[in-house]
C-alpha cells in the first residue's frame, strides 16, 4: 500500500482543513500500535485514528469502534496527562517525508501554556508515534528505539529528536521542470524504466512511477536502455501534470479493488491495469482509509480464523486416525488371543490328562504371551515411498529393486517389536515395523547363520531419509501451530 509522499500530501490537506482548532476531549489505546483521539472540531465531535504499526502506519478520521484493554497501557496514559485539553493548531509535512505533525497547544499541570508535537512517522518498519516537547526533547514513544536496534538514530524519551535520514536523491516536488528534464537526459541504469525513476526521485512510490511510464508509453514496465526525444518528452509531460496536481492539490483519492478485496489505494486515479482491477474514487482521503483498513483487516481476521480452524480439524483428523490403528491393532490382537486361548485350553487339557495317568499334581502358571502388532498404514505407506525415493548408489544402482518393495506384509517372529509398538500406540504415536531382505547362510538360530551385510548401507540411507522427512513434518506443524 503506497503511503507515499503524493497521498500523503493530499491527506495532510484535507485534516487541516477539519482539524485546525480542535480540541482533544479523550485519548485511547484499544491496541498495542492503534491510538484514538476524541476531538472536537467546528463541525462536531469525530475521532482520528492514529496508527503506527509496520505495515498500517496512518492517520485519518475512523466511524469504526474499538474495544479498549481493562487497563490502559503506560503510554496511553502519559499521552491523557499531555493531550486532554489541547488544541490541534496546525498538521504539517515536513519535507514531504512520510510523517505528519500535529503542532499542539495546551497547559501544564499549573496552568501555564505550553507547546508540544505529536509526530506520526510512516516509514515502514520505523514507523512510530513520538510526543515531543517545545525545546524538541522526546517526552516518550510508542516504539523506543535504543543503540543497539539503530546505530543511525535512536528514538529514547530525554533525546532530542531528529527528523529520519534522508534519501540521497531530490524530491520530485522540490525539483524544476528544468532539473527533471536534465536528470531525464541520462542513460536508464535500472532493468524497467519505472523503477529507474524509482532511483531517481524520491517522494513516489512504485505504483506512481508505473503509472506514469504508463501514461507516456503505454507501458507500465518498459525495458528501455536510453529515452530517445519523443519519449522523454513524453515522461517529463506526465511527471509535470503530477508536480502540477500535487501544487495544486488537484488529488482524487482512489482504491482498487479485487472483486471485493482492497487491494491498493492512491491519490491519483490508475490506469495501468485496465480493467484487471476495478478504480473506485472514494469521497476523501479518510472515508479511503478507513474502508481499505476496515476491509483488509476483517479478511485478515477471516484468514486468521480459517487457519485455526483447519488446524483444529486436522489436529481431531490425526488423532482420530490415530485411535483407529490403535483399535484396529486391538482387534487383531484380540482375534490372535481367541486362537491362543483355545490352544491354551487344548494343551492344560492334555497337559491335566497326563499328569492323571501318572499320577502326578499339575501347576501351570503362564509366564508370559507373544503379542502382535498392525503398522499404521499411513507410515507404513511413506516408508515404501521412500524406498523408491532413494537416488541411486554411487555406483549407479538403485538400493531397492521397485518390483521388490512392499507397503504391508506378513512377518513373524516379531514379538518384541510388537511390544514396543504398542507401547509406541498408547503413548500417542505412530509405529510401523519393516523387513529387509537378505541373502540368508543359515536359517534363523542356527550355527550358520549369517546375512549378506550389503543390505545395511542402503537401509541405513532409507531409515536416515524417513527420519528426517518425519523430523521436518513435525517441524512444519509447530511453525503453522505458532
Amino acid at each position: 500500500m503506497p503511503m507515499d509522499a503524493v497521498f500523503l500530501h493530499g491527506l495532510t490537506q484535507e485534516l487541516t482543513q477539519s482539524l485546525t482548532g480542535a480540541r482533544i476531549d479523550k485519548v485511547q489505546q484499544p491496541e498495542r500500535d492503534l491510538l484514538l483521539l476524541s476531538v472536537r472540531t467546528q463541525s462536531g465531535n469525530a475521532k482520528l485514528l492514529v496508527h503506527g504499526g509496520v505495515g498500517s502506519a496512518r492517520v485519518h478520521f475512523t466511524a469504526g469502534t474499538f474495544e479498549n484493554p481493562a487497563e490502559p497501557p503506560m503510554f496511553c496514559m502519559l499521552l491523557r496527562k499531555h493531550l486532554v485539553g489541547a488544541r490541534i493548531m496546525g498538521i504539517s509535512q515536513p519535507d514531504f517525508e512520510r510523517m505528519l505533525v500535529l503542532d499542539l497547544d495546551g497547559r501544564d499541570e499549573l496552568g501555564t501554556p505550553v507547546k508540544k508535537q505529536l509526530i506520526v512517522e510512516m516509514l515502514g518498519r520505523q514507523s512510530n508515534v513520538i510526543l515531543v516537547s517545545a525545546d524538541g526533547h522526546i517526552i516518550d514513544c510508542m516504539r523506543r528505539v535504543d543503540s543497539s536496534m539503530s546505530e543511525t538514530r535512536q528514538v529514547q524519551p530525554g533525546l532530542f529528536y531528529r527528523l529520519p535520514l534522508r534519501q540521497d536523491k531530490p524530491v520530485l516536488f522540490d525539483t524544476t521542470p528544468e532539473q527533471r528534464a536534465q536528470l531525464l537526459s541520462g542513460p536508464v541504469t535500472a532493468a524497467t524504466l519505472d523503477k529507474w525513476l524509482l532511483g531517481l526521485f524520491s517522494g513516489v512510490s512504485p505504483l506512481l512511477c508505473r503509472e506514469v511510464c504508463f501514461r507516456a508509453l503505454g507501458d507500465a514496465s518498459p525495458r528501455l536502455e536510453r529515452l530517445d526525444d519523443a519519449q522523454r518528452a513524453r515522461l517529463e509531460h506526465e511527471l509535470d501534470a503530477l508536480v502540477f496536481s500535487v501544487e495544486t492539490n488537484n488529488l482524487a483519492p482512489t482504491m482498487l479493488l479485487d472483486g471485493d478485496r482492497p487491494k491498493d489505494f492512491s491519490a491519483v486515479p490508475i490506469l495501468q491495469y485496465q480493467g484487471a482491477l476495478e478504480c473506485r474514487g472514494c469521497g476523501s482521503f479518510s472515508e479511503l482509509l478507513d474502508e481499505f483498513y476496515l476491509r483488509r483487516d476483517k479478511a485478515e481476521a477471516m484468514r486468521r480464523r480459517s487457519q485455526e480452524l483447519t488446524h483444529q480439524v486436522r489436529t481431531l483428523r490425526d488423532r482420530t486416525a490415530k485411535k483407529l490403528a490403535i483399535q484396529q491393532s486391538d482387534l487383531l490382537r484380540c482375534a490372535d488371543r481367541e486362537a491362543d486361548n483355545a490352544l491354551l485350553a487344548r494343551a492344560r487339557a492334555l497337559l491335566a490328562r497326563i499328569a492323571w495317568e501318572r499320577e502326578l499334581e499339575l501347576d501351570i502358571s503362564i509366564q508370559g504371551r507373544a503379542g502382535c502388532a498392525a503398522s499404521d498404514p499411513e507410515l507404513a505407506r511413506l516408508l515404501a515411498r521412500t524406498a523408491l525415493e532413494l537416488p541411486p548408489d554411487p555406483d549407479g544402482r538403485q538400493p531397492f529393486a521397485p518390483d521388490k518393495v512392499r507397503a504391508e506384509g506378513l512377518m513373524k517372529a516379531s514379538e518384541d517389536a510388537a511390544t514396543l509398538m504398542e507401547a509406541v500406540r498408547l503413548s500417542g504415536g505412530q509405529a510401523a515395523y519393516a523387513l529387509l531382505g537378505a541373502n540368508l547362510a543359515g536359517g534363523h538360530h542356527s550355527p550358520r547363520f549369517d546375512f549378506d551385510e550389503a543390505v545395511l548401507w542402503p537401509g541405513a540411507r532409507w531409515l536416515a531419509t524417513v527420519c528426517r522427512k518425519l523430523c521436518l513434518e513435525q517441524m512444519n506443524v509447530k511453525n503453522i501451530h505458532s
